[in-house]
């Protein structure tokens, strides 16, 4: 279709939504005042573990306050002045990774109660390997040129274990990665009650 650049009107809806219809990712709008990075607006139907109506309203530092060890080693705080330097039309490509139980991609706190008991229960399941899948979020920033706003994308990918074991490397690697996260990392990311029962199969080859 045909738009007006600057004319919402010329769009059969929202401009959020319209967005919204056309690409796969979800989206996240990152406004920069007073040197910090603020989380303004967006629309997320997939957020891992996490809520966009908590988080929509704070800063960089507030949404990553949960995660363990940030402030003694100042990641976010680096991370954050490092995406402010991005310059107009520049972009930075980074990826994330958790582990859900099922292939659904819609893992947010609002809906913990339909999806949260599985947890608990997926490490003694014998069909563990073809239920528990990695998630790998592929996230691209992008400084938007009119602006400056941060555009953040979001993009997942499921992928079972029984699958990751058909590739030896691939197999190995993530199987001691299960084994050697840090118990506060694993608590962080969900995966604190079943990562050895996985770690294990992945491992027994």
């Amino acid at each position: 279709m045909q738009f007006t650049v600057g004319d919402d009107g010329s769009l059969p809806m929202g401009p959020m939504r319209f967005l919204g219809t056309q690409i796969q990712d979800d989206i996240v709008l990152l406004d920069i005042r007073d040197n910090t990075m603020w989380l303004d607006a967006g629309l997320v139907t997939f957020a891992a573990d996490w809520s966009f109506n908590f988080d929509v309203g704070m800063s960089f530092l507030e949404i990553h306050g949960p995660v363990p060890r940030v402030k003694e080693e100042n990641i976010i705080s680096r991370a954050e002045q490092f995406l402010m330097r991005l310059q107009p039309g520049e972009q930075f490509r980074r990826t994330n990774w958790t582990m859900t139980v099922g292939n659904r991609l819609d893992t947010s706190t609002e809906t913990y109660p339909e999806w949260g008991p599985d947890r608990g229960t997926i490490a003694t399941d014998p069909d563990m390997p073809d239920k528990l899948h990695l998630r790998v979020e592929v996230q691209h920033l992008i400084r938007l040129p009119h602006t400056g706003v941060l555009l953040f994308l979001i993009r997942s990918y499921l992928l079972p274990l029984r699958d990751i074991a058909k590739v030896p490397t691939w197999r190995e690697k993530f199987g001691h990665v299960l084994a050697e996260l840090p118990d506060d990392m694993a608590e962080y990311k969900g995966i604190i009650r079943y990562r050895k029962a996985a770690s294990d199969w992945l491992l027994a080859g």
